[in-house]
């Protein structure tokens, strides 16, 4: 049975963690892998060691969220998941049921998640697991930085839409957030985070995404 996160408490306990795997749901959209390589990239920036493990291949349409992929070079410590509502959806490609026979944390927005971590941090009505994300990687402490704000939102097939990187709103916090004042920020200072190249727009307002060399 898992236990209830807040948003503090699992800043603090992914703040606490290193050698962290982070696991996506098979036929990865914007939001597992944008949650993905933003928790990882803003891990790193904390001097963490951090990687993204997906059982199916990035789609190029996403290759701008740049995933740093999980090739064996660590041995996990604290196994995390993201939007991935159960088991069943990790699927069994590249080595991942040897990694989620034990999941530590879970973020997630899916109302009718399982249960399967040990601890989880849910809102089932949030669009998206990348709203609560943000909310956690800004309690960490790390910096949102001004290019990612321009990236764009996913528009997935039945309409709605979700935050693959979540930095579109970072002027406007989802949920009327504020700001935090960051459990891992050594004397309150913010750690810059995910500078690989935002995507640019064209002349109708959508974004194109920037190649980062991630096969589909």
């Amino acid at each position: 049975m898992t236990e209830q996160l807040n948003v503090q408490q699992m800043a603090e306990r992914l703040c606490a963690a290193d050698n962290i795997l982070i696991l996506c749901h098979k036929n990865p959209d914007g939001d597992t892998i944008g949650c993905g390589s933003a928790l990882c990239h803003a891990l790193k920036a904390l001097g963490k060691t951090a990687a993204v493990l997906c059982s199916d291949a990035v789609p190029s349409r996403y290759s701008f969220t740049a995933p740093v992929p999980f090739r064996g070079e660590f041995e996990p410590k604290t196994v995390v998941a993201v939007d991935v509502a159960s088991v069943q959806l990790f699927g069994e490609n590249n080595g991942m049921p040897q990694y989620t026979r034990h999941i530590d944390l879970c973020i997630d927005h899916h109302a009718g998640n399982s249960g399967y971590a040990d601890f989880t941090l849910l809102d089932g009505n949030a669009a998206a697991a990348a709203e609560l994300l943000y909310e956690v990687i800004s309690e960490m402490g790390v910096e949102i930085t001004p290019p990612h704000r321009q990236l764009p939102l996913h528009r997935p097939r039945y309409g709605h839409r979700l935050l693959p990187v979540l930095f579109h709103h970072c002027q406007h916090p989802p949920r009327g957030g504020k700001a935090h004042s960051g459990r891992c920020a050594g004397g309150g200072a913010e750690h810059p985070a995910l500078r690989h190249q935002a995507p640019g727009a064209d002349g109708g307002g959508a974004y194109r995404p920037q190649p980062s060399g991630i096969s589909s």
